[in-house]
Protein backbone atom coordinates (compact mmCIF):
# COMPACT_ATOMS: atom_id res chain seq x y z
CA UNK A 1 0.00 0.00 0.00
CA UNK A 2 3.11 2.09 0.09
CA UNK A 3 2.41 2.90 -3.64
CA UNK A 4 -0.66 4.14 -3.42
CA UNK A 5 0.32 6.42 -0.37
CA UNK A 6 3.70 7.87 -2.95
CA UNK A 7 1.03 8.09 -5.92
CA UNK A 8 -1.42 10.29 -3.77
CA UNK A 9 1.78 12.31 -2.21
CA UNK A 10 2.96 12.97 -6.08
CA UNK A 11 -0.66 13.69 -6.93
CA UNK A 12 -1.14 16.33 -4.13
CA UNK A 13 2.43 17.42 -4.85
CA UNK A 14 1.60 18.53 -8.18
CA UNK A 15 -2.05 19.73 -7.87
CA UNK A 16 -0.28 22.52 -5.51
CA UNK A 17 0.93 23.73 -8.60
CA UNK A 18 -1.72 23.20 -11.32
CA UNK A 19 -3.36 26.31 -12.62
CA UNK A 20 -3.18 28.71 -16.02
CA UNK A 21 -0.75 30.84 -13.70
CA UNK A 22 1.99 28.06 -13.45
CA UNK A 23 5.49 29.61 -14.09
CA UNK A 24 8.26 27.15 -14.81
CA UNK A 25 10.53 26.35 -12.85
CA UNK A 26 8.11 26.99 -9.58
CA UNK A 27 8.64 22.76 -9.27
CA UNK A 28 11.36 21.22 -9.94
CA UNK A 29 10.83 17.61 -10.11
CA UNK A 30 7.63 17.49 -12.20
CA UNK A 31 8.71 14.73 -14.63
CA UNK A 32 9.36 12.47 -11.26
CA UNK A 33 6.28 13.20 -9.61
CA UNK A 34 4.16 12.98 -13.07
CA UNK A 35 6.38 9.70 -13.60
CA UNK A 36 5.25 8.21 -9.96
CA UNK A 37 1.53 9.06 -10.66
CA UNK A 38 1.56 7.04 -14.21
CA UNK A 39 1.61 3.70 -11.56
CA UNK A 40 -0.81 1.44 -9.71
CA UNK A 41 -0.63 -0.47 -6.87
CA UNK A 42 -3.61 -3.04 -7.57
CA UNK A 43 -3.98 -5.28 -3.96
CA UNK A 44 -5.18 -9.08 -4.83
CA UNK A 45 -5.62 -11.54 -1.76
CA UNK A 46 -6.75 -14.88 -3.45
CA UNK A 47 -10.09 -16.33 -2.23
CA UNK A 48 -7.91 -19.53 -3.03
CA UNK A 49 -8.03 -20.39 0.87
CA UNK A 50 -11.86 -19.86 1.44
CA UNK A 51 -13.17 -21.66 -1.54
CA UNK A 52 -11.48 -24.63 -0.45
CA UNK A 53 -12.75 -24.63 3.08
CA UNK A 54 -16.12 -24.28 0.88
CA UNK A 55 -15.83 -26.82 -1.12
CA UNK A 56 -14.30 -29.87 1.48
CA UNK A 57 -17.66 -28.85 3.43
CA UNK A 58 -15.61 -27.75 6.52
CA UNK A 59 -17.34 -24.26 6.47
CA UNK A 60 -20.06 -25.69 7.82
CA UNK A 61 -18.44 -27.58 10.55
CA UNK A 62 -16.78 -24.86 12.03
CA UNK A 63 -18.04 -24.36 15.79
CA UNK A 64 -16.80 -20.59 16.09
CA UNK A 65 -19.74 -18.96 14.97
CA UNK A 66 -17.86 -15.62 14.56
CA UNK A 67 -15.49 -17.30 12.18
CA UNK A 68 -17.88 -18.40 9.65
CA UNK A 69 -19.48 -15.03 9.48
CA UNK A 70 -16.06 -13.33 9.07
CA UNK A 71 -14.98 -16.11 6.11
CA UNK A 72 -18.58 -15.20 4.88
CA UNK A 73 -18.03 -11.78 4.72
CA UNK A 74 -14.81 -11.93 3.70
CA UNK A 75 -16.07 -13.20 0.19
CA UNK A 76 -18.54 -10.80 -0.45
CA UNK A 77 -15.65 -7.73 0.31
CA UNK A 78 -13.40 -9.54 -1.84
CA UNK A 79 -15.97 -9.56 -4.69
CA UNK A 80 -16.60 -5.89 -3.95
CA UNK A 81 -12.60 -5.49 -4.19
CA UNK A 82 -12.08 -7.09 -7.53
CA UNK A 83 -15.23 -4.85 -8.95
CA UNK A 84 -13.60 -1.59 -7.42
CA UNK A 85 -10.19 -2.78 -8.54
CA UNK A 86 -11.10 -3.79 -12.12
CA UNK A 87 -12.78 0.44 -12.24
CA UNK A 88 -9.76 1.56 -10.86
CA UNK A 89 -7.54 -0.25 -13.34
CA UNK A 90 -9.94 1.19 -16.15
CA UNK A 91 -9.41 4.69 -14.93
CA UNK A 92 -5.44 4.15 -14.74
CA UNK A 93 -5.71 3.14 -18.06
CA UNK A 94 -7.44 6.48 -19.13
CA UNK A 95 -4.59 8.64 -17.31
CA UNK A 96 -2.10 6.68 -19.06
CA UNK A 97 -3.46 7.66 -22.24
CA UNK A 98 -4.12 10.90 -21.34
CA UNK A 99 -0.41 11.07 -20.32
CA UNK A 100 0.63 9.12 -23.92
CA UNK A 101 -1.03 11.69 -25.52
CA UNK A 102 -0.22 14.58 -23.65
CA UNK A 103 3.01 14.82 -22.10
CA UNK A 104 6.91 14.16 -23.54
CA UNK A 105 6.28 10.36 -22.24
CA UNK A 106 10.39 10.05 -22.99
CA UNK A 107 10.81 12.39 -20.12
CA UNK A 108 9.39 10.71 -17.67
CA UNK A 109 11.81 7.77 -17.89
CA UNK A 110 15.01 9.21 -18.92
CA UNK A 111 18.04 9.20 -17.04
CA UNK A 112 20.52 6.28 -15.93
CA UNK A 113 17.98 3.34 -14.61
CA UNK A 114 16.67 3.09 -18.59
CA UNK A 115 19.17 4.52 -20.28
CA UNK A 116 17.02 6.58 -21.84
CA UNK A 117 17.93 10.51 -23.57
CA UNK A 118 15.84 13.42 -22.57
CA UNK A 119 13.41 14.46 -25.51
CA UNK A 120 14.25 17.20 -28.38
CA UNK A 121 10.71 17.87 -28.84
CA UNK A 122 10.27 21.55 -27.60
CA UNK A 123 7.96 22.08 -24.36
CA UNK A 124 8.38 20.09 -21.12
CA UNK A 125 6.04 18.28 -18.54
CA UNK A 126 5.58 21.36 -16.68
CA UNK A 127 2.93 22.50 -19.73
CA UNK A 128 0.82 19.52 -18.05
CA UNK A 129 0.72 21.83 -15.07
CA UNK A 130 -1.24 24.37 -16.73
CA UNK A 131 -3.65 22.35 -18.34
CA UNK A 132 -7.61 22.32 -16.80
CA UNK A 133 -7.70 18.70 -18.88
CA UNK A 134 -5.03 17.61 -16.36
CA UNK A 135 -5.65 18.86 -13.21
CA UNK A 136 -8.91 17.61 -13.75
CA UNK A 137 -8.08 13.93 -14.54
CA UNK A 138 -4.85 13.96 -12.17
CA UNK A 139 -7.72 14.80 -9.26
CA UNK A 140 -9.99 11.94 -10.29
CA UNK A 141 -7.12 9.43 -10.04
CA UNK A 142 -5.98 11.11 -6.43
CA UNK A 143 -9.53 10.36 -5.16
CA UNK A 144 -9.83 7.07 -6.88
CA UNK A 145 -6.28 6.24 -4.94
CA UNK A 146 -7.01 7.65 -1.92
CA UNK A 147 -10.68 5.06 -1.93
CA UNK A 148 -8.67 2.53 -2.92
CA UNK A 149 -6.01 3.01 -0.16
CA UNK A 150 -8.81 2.95 2.06
CA UNK A 151 -10.55 -0.03 0.91
CA UNK A 152 -7.77 -2.23 1.00
CA UNK A 153 -6.67 -1.01 4.87
CA UNK A 154 -11.00 -2.12 5.48
CA UNK A 155 -9.53 -5.23 3.75
CA UNK A 156 -6.34 -5.89 5.63
CA UNK A 157 -8.53 -5.02 9.31
CA UNK A 158 -11.01 -7.97 8.37
CA UNK A 159 -8.34 -10.21 7.46
CA UNK A 160 -6.70 -9.93 10.53
CA UNK A 161 -10.22 -9.87 12.32
CA UNK A 162 -10.41 -13.69 10.63
CA UNK A 163 -6.60 -14.81 11.64
CA UNK A 164 -7.04 -13.34 15.49
CA UNK A 165 -10.39 -15.94 15.05
CA UNK A 166 -8.43 -18.67 13.49
CA UNK A 167 -5.88 -18.39 16.56
CA UNK A 168 -8.47 -18.11 18.86
CA UNK A 169 -10.13 -21.40 17.64
CA UNK A 170 -8.51 -23.52 19.91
Amino acid sequence: MAGIEAFIQAGNELLKFTGPEYRNGALSDVDSLVNMTARMAVWDPSLYTLGSIKNSGKLSTLSNEELKIKLIEWESYYSNLLDWGDFYVERGHKYFDYLEANSINRNLSAGERFNIEMSEFKGSNEDLLRERSFENILSNRVVHHSFMLGFYQQGEILLEDIIDKCGSYD
